[in-house]
């Protein structure tokens, strides 16, 4: 049986690596982080954390700049079409067990 889902599991991770959501994803992502300038460009934008006055006017020109970075705006659309994707696969599976997967799957928080 463990032997089988197995199987199973591996025969839909490859479906779903061929997919073309997902295969518009990684050459995107590839491009992306081929375009050395606009990745790191997209990393600085992303390690940021909520900004102050000064921050905000520094980080909105950066996010300006990122809209001149077609392979960026590919990536992140590429990104957001997997995303969605993937929630849709949660909610599918989740229906078929009756339990909400990736709710059940989150470490327990210490916040609550």
């Amino acid at each position: 049986m463990l032997l089988q889902t197995k199987q199973q599991i591996q025969d839909f991770a490859t479906a779903l690596r061929e997919s073309p959501p997902v295969q518009k994803f990684l050459a995107a992502k590839e491009a992306a982080e081929s375009d050395t300038k606009s990745w790191l460009m997209l990393q600085r934008y992303q390690n940021q954390q909520p900004p102050t006055s000064p921050e905000a006017q520094r980080l909105a020109m950066l996010f300006e700049c990122m809209q001149d970075q077609p392979t960026l705006l590919d990536y992140l659309d590429a990104r957001i079409e997997v995303v969605f994707l993937l929630e849709q696969i949660n909610q599918q599976i989740s229906a078929a067990l009756g339990i909400n997967v990736a709710a059940s799957l989150r470490p327990a928080s210490c916040c609550g």
